[in-house]
């Protein structure tokens, strides 16, 4: 049955707020107080946390054949490693020792530039899978062969209930014991049809979601790096053939990859501070309309001796404030030519910003224009 947007909108008055400007006929909707909050609090965490972001970022680029990827598929996900919406100039621009943005004379103005890793720290190049191998508790009571064996084997998660053929055992104990090659290692030489290839390819995948928040991303977004990161065409297929893994699913046409060891229970056991700020805005759309009147008194912006109409005014303010800091960053973040540097034959040049040239040229008609207008009037 078709629903009224207002009937919506009044389902989470945590999240939006509905009221009337007495001297307007029309009805205002602005975001609620306990929303706004959070949102302060997450760009507060992620601008804190900006170091941890600059590791992620690090890793993620580590894990490219040529240590650079194109800004627009880091965009893509930028939620799934945490990064702030002016990533570009607190995590890439803060760290020039780091990141640099780099792209080719030919395709200036036609695709995105690149981040490009300028220092590669062998710490960095440790994959997570080796704390599980080195783990004695996984490796005690075995024998050498079979410790050998398990060097190059994968933590296995399957469901309960979950049933597998013998010859799916045996086929998964095979691939199991297949040379291991890790994702930081240079595959220029690996023969991407081969099965050590397709062993890299889910080394790759698992190694990428540890690294986000939330152990998992959408098959969509990890197949924008499909090419910096040498992948498969049909990822959903690598991901299937190892469901003791990963797990899929499929909601709304949307397919996500789920880290098995990452979850148990539900629930994510490494939970970082902006999964928490996620959890608190499901925990906001959950409460609904439960106790509205308690919660509006707890978030109210209208003190005891401040009027509806001064407090409306205070929340549409805010509003404004941050709908201009977002349009702000959003233009520094489409200015893709500013301290961007070039690279033709291995040599980086800088690009003069084109900008400061237009903005100079308008300042010296504008002057070329005055002077006539005070002839004139002389005249």
């Amino acid at each position: 049955k078709p629903q009224k947007m207002s009937d919506i909108l009044q389902k989470y008055p945590r999240i939006i707020r509905i009221y009337r400007n007495p001297q307007e006929v029309n009805i205002w909707v602005t975001l609620a107080k306990p929303i706004l909050q959070l949102l302060e609090d997450e760009q507060k965490i992620k601008k804190e946390r900006a170091h941890l972001c600059a590791e992620r970022l690090r890793k993620v680029l580590m894990l490219s054949s040529t240590r650079r990827i194109r800004l627009d598929r880091i965009r893509f996900i930028k939620e799934e490693l945490g990064l702030p919406d002016d990533f570009k100039k607190s995590v890439i621009k803060a760290n020039p020792h780091l990141f640099k943005l780099v792209i080719a004379k030919k395709d200036v103005g036609k695709v995105s530039p690149s981040v490009k890793l300028l220092e590669w720290d062998p710490q960095y190049a440790i994959p997570v899978i080796e704390a599980f191998r080195e783990n004695p508790d996984t490796t005690s009571g075995l024998c050498e062969s079979e410790k050998r064996k398990k060097a190059y084997s994968f933590p296995i998660n399957l469901p309960p209930g979950f049933k597998i053929k013998k010859g799916f055992r045996i086929k998964m104990r095979k691939w199991q014991e297949l040379p291991y090659r890790s994702p930081y290692d240079d595959t220029s030489d690996l023969d991407l049809q081969s099965d050590e290839a397709f062993k890299r390819a889910v080394a790759v995948v698992h190694e990428f979601l540890h690294i986000t928040v939330e152990k998992r991303t959408q098959v969509d977004r990890l197949a924008h790096l499909r090419e910096d990161y040498k992948l498969p065409q049909k990822l959903g297929i690598t991901v299937l053939q190892n469901p003791g893994i990963f797990y899929m699913s499929i909601k709304g046409n949307v397919q996500t990859i789920f880290l098995r060891e990452g979850y148990r229970k539900g629930q994510v056991l490494e939970k970082d501070a902006i999964h928490s700020v996620k959890q608190r805005f499901m925990e906001l759309i959950r409460m609904g309309t439960k106790c509205v009147k308690k919660s509006r008194k707890d978030f109210a912006d209208i003190d005891s001796d401040t009027s509806e109409d001064e407090a409306d005014g205070d929340v549409r303010s805010r509003v404004l404030e941050m709908e201009k800091k977002v349009y702000e960053e959003g233009t520094q973040t489409e200015d893709e030519d500013g301290g961007m540097q070039t690279e033709d034959e291995g040599e980086d040049t800088k690009i003069k910003d084109e900008d400061e040239d237009e903005d100079e040229d308008e300042d010296e008609d504008e002057d070329e224009d005055e002077d006539e207008d005070e002839d004139e009037d002389e005249d």
